[in-house]
């Protein structure tokens, strides 16, 4: 199993006099053969990155036939990412959410700390949030595989 790992910064606390936080997200990537809901990474998703503002780059491939995602026929089929949180994995309460979600908005992880979200459009953000610290991922730059 391959994983790529991106520490990156807590929101900017906007109070003038209050220390500037250290990194505490940790965001990977699963990839490879890892099975993830029935379906391996590397047929989810390829080459993904984040940088430390939350800014994601690489491509979510187009799949069939995900019934590990749900029993609905018709939330089967898209783009999806699968992203892990580290710090769930260390027994902290991480809820991740999915704007503008059609199905599995707002998710409290378990301790193998992997969401997965079905990504219907580039405009989408995903908001990390660790026992009260938050971090926005920017999909803007991702690139949605197409049907075949």
């Amino acid at each position: 199993m391959l994983i790529h790992t991106y520490h990156m910064k807590k929101q900017r606390n906007l109070h003038p006099s209050a220390p500037e936080e250290e990194n505490s997200i940790t965001v990977e990537f699963p990839e490879g053969t890892e099975e993830i809901l029935g379906k391996r990474a590397n047929e989810l998703q390829e080459n993904m990155q984040a940088d430390e503002d939350g800014k994601l780059k690489g491509k979510l491939l187009n799949v069939t036939e995900y019934k590990g995602f749900s029993n609905k026929a018709e939330e089967q089929s898209g783009n999806y990412i699968a992203i892990k949180v580290k710090e769930a994995t260390e027994g902290k309460t991480v809820t991740c959410k999915l704007s503008e979600a059609k199905s599995k908005g707002t998710v409290i992880l378990d301790n193998d700390g992997i969401v997965v979200y079905k990504i219907t459009a580039k405009t989408q953000t995903i908001t990390i949030e660790i026992e009260g610290n938050k971090k926005v991922l920017d999909l803007t730059e991702i690139e949605l595989g197409e049907a075949v």
